[in-house]
């Protein structure tokens, strides 16, 4: 599946100190960067390709924490009602879109407990749906030697015991990591980057879509 091509309908939101990223499809982009530049907030823009077109977003990135970022999009929508001129004149209070609203979130928590080889740290869920059992994604979010996937936990645990299943045959997947939640259920999983194209390969092979963003 192409990256440029996301299934669902919802952007995901990833929550760092200080940082709030937004992956999705390019439109959702676009309307969510415009609710932030009109609060005079900034944003850093990837796109797909070599052009800087609204129509190929990739990403945004905002230097916002998880509450600032929805307070951010709260402004932005006033900013942006067009107030009734007459006194008697209707106002339509405005709402956050649906696909917005709904969308799931998470948020990195530096001593977030590994199933695995890996270091502390990983990414738990915050709001929005838990993602169902058919959704599946694979982001690279935080340094240029991993990845993480995320999806339901029952589809977490199946990815690793097919990490499990694929390591004694192919190199550093010995090295998948789990990490659990509150709950003690799988919220995410990394693997480092020399793992993506035999995983995507493997999840090819099952018939499995999902969701991609990688930096090259």
């Amino acid at each position: 599946m192409s990256s440029e091509e996301f299934q669902e309908h919802t952007p995901y939101l990833f929550h760092q100190e200080n940082l709030t990223i937004i992956l999705g499809k390019s439109a959702q982009l676009a309307t969510i960067k415009e609710l932030i530049h009109s609060t005079q907030t900034p944003t850093t823009t990837t796109y797909w390709g070599q052009h800087a077109s609204e129509e190929l977003i990739s990403s945004l990135a905002t230097p916002l924490t998880s509450q600032n970022f929805w307070e951010t999009i709260t402004e932005g929508l006033l900013l942006q009602t067009h107030w009734p001129t007459h006194p008697e004149g209707t106002l339509y209070y405005p709402t956050t879109p649906p696909w917005l609203n709904n969308a799931p979130s998470w948020e990195y928590d530096p001593i977030c407990p590994p199933d695995g080889p890996g270091p502390l740290g990983g990414w738990i869920h915050l709001k929005g749906p838990t993602l169902p059992n058919h959704q599946l994604a694979l982001f690279q979010l935080t340094d240029k030697d991993s990845f993480w996937i995320f999806s339901s936990p029952e589809t977490l645990q199946h990815i690793l015991q097919l990490c499990k299943d694929i390591a004694p045959i192919r190199e550093h997947f010995e090295y998948a990591t789990g990490y659990l939640g509150d709950d003690a259920q799988y919220q995410c999983i990394a693997l480092p980057i020399t793992c993506r194209n035999i995983l995507e390969d493997e999840l090819t092979l099952q018939g499995k879509h999902y969701d991609s963003f990688f930096w090259e």
